[in-house]
């Protein structure tokens, strides 16, 4: 990197140079490795695709990373956990699912009150067709009294009549 920042300076002056900007913040030691792996791939970073500066296997040379004590690592890796965005945005997918269990519960159970409204609906309904059906049987065999009554008085008088007749 260094040498392609030379030549850089030699061939165009200070209109090119290299920046080192933090493109993934790490927190735990084994990150380093990986990281420098997939990144390289990812930005075509070898000499044997034509487009990169590194000729070494990614991974390989992680001295900046080795010095750094457990110790250091965990406290770092306990404040990436503490202060990360991801870890905030995880407190409110949870915050969510628990609102939306809520709200599935509370769901089934209106459902199921709308199931039993709807029985004791059906049962109020089929109550009012018997007792139609009760008061049309009741008013039937009131005809069939007054008609058994009729009969009663008719057969009273022909007796009567053949007795005083």
């Amino acid at each position: 990197m260094n040498l392609a920042d030379a030549i850089s300076h030699v061939i165009f002056g200070t209109k090119f140079t290299l920046h080192q900007y933090i493109v993934l913040p790490l927190w735990n030691k084994d990150q380093p490795t990986i990281a420098e792996k997939a990144v390289t791939i990812m930005a075509q970073g070898y000499i044997t695709m034509g487009g990169g500066f590194s000729h070494c296997m990614a991974g390989q040379h992680m001295g900046s990373s080795s010095p750094i004590s457990d110790e250091d690592w965990d406290g770092w890796t306990e404040w990436a956990y503490n202060n990360s965005e991801l870890n905030q945005r995880l407190d409110k997918v949870i915050s969510d699912a628990d609102e939306l269990q809520e709200r599935l519960a509370l769901e089934t159970r209106l459902r199921n009150a709308y199931a039993k409204l709807a029985e004791v609906q059906r049962l109020v309904e089929e109550e009012e067709r018997e007792s139609q059906r009760l008061d049309i049987l009741l008013e039937e065999m009131g005809r069939a009294a007054d008609i058994a009554k009729l009969s009663a008085w008719k057969e009273r008088e022909r007796r009567l009549r053949e007795a005083f007749g």
